[in-house]
């Protein structure tokens, strides 16, 4: 196993800088949990009721993980996905919460002017 080429020039650095890379997801995490966080904000600011809130939260948390290039992709260290595949899962993250805090930064504007 140890003979083995290792698959991707991401996973040789990070297994060559171990600490950085630790940092560095630390970094990416606390940003991914920061955004998602706005989304929820934007999504209690528009409904009232708490119970929906926590579910519509978990499916749109469960349907980031399970898209394509999904969450998992950028969050976990040492797993030989290269940097295409990691960049291609921001991107998707970062265009599906920010659609969805557009979307309700949008439909609080609406109902504040027109209510």
């Amino acid at each position: 196993m140890a003979d083995q080429p290792i698959g991707s020039s991401l996973l040789r650095w990070e297994l060559i800088h171990p600490y950085l890379t630790y940092v560095g997801t630390i970094i990416v995490v606390s940003v991914t949990f920061g955004i998602f966080s706005t989304v929820l904000h934007v999504l209690a600011l528009n409904l009232k009721r708490t119970g929906l809130i926590y579910l519509i939260s978990m499916v749109i948390w469960l349907l980031l993980f399970s898209l394509p290039h999904g969450v998992a992709y950028f969050i976990q260290p040492f797993v030989g996905y290269n940097w295409h595949n990691r960049l291609l899962a921001m991107l998707s993250f970062g265009s599906v919460c920010g659609i969805l805090i557009l979307i309700g930064n949008l439909a609080l504007n609406c109902r504040s002017r027109y209510w």
